[in-house]
């Protein structure tokens, strides 16, 4: 899944004993998000995409291992470096239908919600504090390089997620009711060089719980979600 984005950041002055105001600069970025999710032999396999709704949704299976992939690139050698990708978070947590309309959660997921302790903090954007979450980065790596005289490079980020580690949202802890797919906020955070905070960029990323034992229709995995 593939997004571009125009971002403003604030220079830090040359060097850190001036004064001076801050200066700004203005870039674009592309992001890729993918998913890969541990099968039963112990292998880590692209996760599936559905293509067949208004929005591409992972197919995902309840209770196994997820990792989050997460690229931002940039092709322009207009001087921007992002070093790493500081923070994956996750929140606003909805269950949606075919045309990625929100819906009314079934009434046994709606009482389990109520019945778990809201202990996630809130992204800084508002939302739902019980369904957002920091995903523990595992790596994260900076690749460089030159092509035509054309100074390219792009910056990568694998992040653990699992549906059993969000015991406050019912919707990511159960299979999908028929016919509706969970849509979640992700929010990246980067590092740039002389920026005078990180970059955030925010997208919206569509999953389908399947029960763990379940298979996948051939004909909803129109596609793989690796972000490679």
């Amino acid at each position: 899944m593939r997004q571009a984005f125009q971002v403003d950041m604030d220079l830090c002055p040359p060097t850190k004993s001036e004064t001076r105001p801050l200066s700004r600069s203005s870039h674009e970025l592309v992001m890729w998000v993918g998913m890969l999710e541990l099968n039963y032999v112990g292998e880590w396999q692209p996760v599936p995409v559905s293509r067949s709704t208004a929005q591409s949704a992972f197919l995902i299976h309840q209770g196994l291992q997820q990792r989050v992939v997460v690229n931002i690139g940039h092709s322009n050698d207009d001087g921007l470096s992002i070093s790493e990708i500081s923070a994956v978070r996750v929140g606003r947590c909805q269950l949606v239908d075919v045309h990625d309309h929100p819906v009314s959660q079934p009434a046994a997921t709606v009482a389990a919600a109520t019945r778990q302790k809201t202990t996630s903090p809130a992204l800084p954007h508002g939302g739902d504090a019980s369904e957002d979450m920091n995903l523990h980065i595992l790596s994260s790596q900076c690749d460089t390089s030159d092509t035509n005289h054309l100074h390219k490079w792009h910056v990568r980020a694998i992040a653990f997620f699992d549906t059993s580690s969000h015991q406050d949202s019912p919707l990511l802890t159960q299979p999908s009711p028929h016919g509706h797919y969970v849509r979640l906020q992700l929010e990246v955070a980067a590092v740039a060089d002389d920026c005078h905070s990180p970059i955030t960029l925010a997208t919206t990323i569509h999953l389908k719980v399947y029960s763990r034992n379940a298979s996948i229709p051939r004909h909803l995995a129109t596609g793989e979600g690796t972000a490679w």
